[in-house]
């Protein structure tokens, strides 16, 4: 007997995400869109004469990203951090028909789990990206500590990679 066949019995819902993992989500996309906001007026000038205070909107894209890792941190701790750990284990586990979807570009349809390949390919560029940019926005920020090279170096992958964030945030269906 299927379930629309019994009145009775109450539908099942799925917890797909606990109050600690949206709550980690949601923070993390609004720092993101804080980052993404701000990161336009200092890097286009043009923005920059428009929105003024400099300085303002440059302090405010610095502590962005300084507490961008700090909602996923503090949801990966301790004893309420049990689901998002094991979610993250998920990601990091790819099936053969996961991979096979990836190589053939999305044409074949994998057994899919909690997280599609798709998703888990995002969530992976995500993380990669908090990385990098908290690492060279470092390197940015404090650039008495590091040689010219560094600099050079920290200042275009910073670029290139907040051009492919944007890419990948306005490019989604």
């Amino acid at each position: 007997m299927s379930q629309t066949e019994n009145p009775a019995r109450p539908a099942v819902r799925i917890l797909r995400f606990d109050r600690v993992q949206r709550i980690a989500h949601w923070a993390n996309a609004a720092l993101f869109g804080i980052l993404m906001a701000t990161a336009l007026p200092l890097y286009f000038g043009s923005l920059s004469t428009v929105v003024g205070r400099r300085h303002l909107v440059a302090e405010i894209h610095l502590w962005a990203g300084i507490a961008l890792p700090v909602p996923i941190i503090g949801s990966l701790i301790g004893p309420w951090g049990a689901r998002l750990r094991r979610d993250v284990r998920r990601i990091d586990l790819w099936t053969r028909d996961e991979i096979r979807w990836l190589r053939n570009l999305g044409s074949t349809t994998p057994m899919l789990d909690k997280y599609n390949p798709g998703q888990k390919l995002n969530a992976i560029f995500t993380a990669g990206a908090v990385v990098v940019m908290l690492a060279t926005g470092s390197v940015m920020q404090w650039f008495g500590l590091f040689p010219l090279t560094w600099r050079t170096g920290a200042t275009f992958v910073h670029d290139a990679v907040a051009f492919a964030v944007f890419v990948v945030v306005f490019t989604r269906p």
